[in-house]
């Protein structure tokens, strides 16, 4: 699995790995995860459907966000959409597991016009104290 780098603005990237074919599918990891852990997990079974993009969350893995820049769901959100668009991928189904859930939610909710569908794992998405 090899991983490739979008160049975002404001000195940041984007890491994403793809494999399958089909309708685009938007992979978004949880908390302290990286795209490898989507990728032991369903990635292998959603690629018999659909073309999964899974990538490395906003200065999580190899993305890069440089640090005292906007880390929330909105900024992350707001970055893949950067990536998404730069990939050229088209209306994406858009999974997150944990707090990847909330950013796919996020991202729905800024640009609902854009995307399939959002499909939130375990989501977390109500407001509670947490390291995240």
């Amino acid at each position: 699995m090899p991983r490739r780098i979008v160049e975002l603005t404001d000195d940041r990237t984007i890491a994403y790995a793809e494999t399958g074919s089909g309708p685009d599918l938007v992979a978004i990891h949880g908390t302290l995860m990286c795209l490898e852990d989507l990728w032991l997990g369903p990635v292998p079974a959603l690629a018999e459907h659909f073309r999964v993009v899974a990538v490395d969350r906003p200065g999580h893995g190899f993305s890069v966000r440089p640090r005292g820049r906007a880390a929330d769901v909105w900024d992350q959100a707001a970055r893949i959409r950067e990536a998404v668009r730069r990939l050229g991928l088209h209306k994406p189904v858009i999974l997150g597991h944990s707090f990847g859930g909330a950013v796919a939610l996020a991202y729905g909710m800024l640009h609902p016009e854009e995307i399939a569908g959002i499909v939130a794992v375990a989501p977390i998405c109500f407001p509670e104290p947490r390291l995240e």
